[in-house]
C-alpha cells in the first residue's frame, strides 16, 4: 500500500529539497536526509517530491485533494486554498508505521512547514490541517 502526506503550499516562495534538509537534520541525530529520502534511526521513512503546476503530477494530486475536501464541513475554505496552490511537497511513506507514528516521525518537517510556509497539510485519508489546527 502506498501512503502519501502532502503539504500544499499557497505562498509564492518555491520550496526546495536543499531548504528542508537542515530542517530534518536539525531536530535530532536520529534524522538524516540523503537526496530525496528521509531516514529516522537509519531506516528510510519517506521519499520527498516537490511538484508544481504543469509537471504532470500536480494537477492530478490537487484534483484528488479536492475530492477529499468536498467531504469536509470546511470544504469552501479548503477548495479555495487548493485552488490557490503554487506547489506541493509530497512525502511517500516507505516505512509503514501506525498512522500516529508516521506523523510523529515526520513531525519536525511537518511542524516547520506549518509554522513557516502558508498552506495545507493533507494525508492520504483526507485529514486536513493548517497553521491554525485541524480542519473538519
Amino acid at each position: 500500500m502506498t501512503y502519501y502526506i502532502r503539504y500544499v503550499l499557497t505562498d509564492e516562495k518555491p520550496i526546495t529539497l536543499s531548504e528542508i534538509v537542515p530542517v530534518v537534520e536539525a531536530h535530532s541525530s536520529d534524522y538524516h536526509m540523503d537526496g530525496d529520502t528521509i531516514s529516522f534511526t537509519n531506516e528510510p521513512i519517506g521519499i520527498v517530491e516537490i511538484n508544481a503546476p504543469g509537471d504532470g503530477v500536480f494537477e492530478d494530486d490537487i484534483a484528488l485533494l479536492k475530492e477529499f475536501a468536498e467531504q469536509k464541513q470546511s470544504k469552501d475554505m479548503l477548495l479555495t486554498e487548493l485552488q490557490r496552490a503554487k506547489s506541493m511537497l509530497t512525502i511517500q511513506v516507505v516505512f509503514m508505521l501506525e498512522h500516529d507514528a508516521i506523523f510523529e516521525a515526520l513531525d519536525p518537517l511537518l511542524d516547520w512547514l506549518l509554522a513557516n510556509r502558508a498552506g495545507l497539510l493533507v494525508d492520504e485519508g483526507g485529514y486536513f490541517q493548517n497553521a491554525s489546527g485541524d480542519l473538519e
